[in-house]
């Protein structure tokens, strides 16, 4: 599973088969990226860190994590 925002925090079972469902929120306060390859992001996904970085709806930044 890829991940930009947000975190999977809860899950439900599948009634088809019993198996954990993830779900993730809509909205999130923390995004996850690997900077290292920000030369190798296309438009849309550089475009999205740069709003999570530096939002121009006067919402607050995202915190940065990444573990990897």
């Amino acid at each position: 599973m890829s991940v930009i925002v947000g975190i999977s925090n809860d899950f439900h079972l599948s009634a088809h088969d019993g198996s954990p469902i993830k779900v993730i929120p809509k909205k999130g306060k923390i995004y996850s990226v690997n900077e290292g390859n920000a030369k190798n992001w296309d438009g849309p996904t550089a475009s999205y860190v740069e709003k999570c970085k530096f939002p121009t709806d006067g919402s607050p930044a995202k915190s940065l994590r990444y573990i990897g």
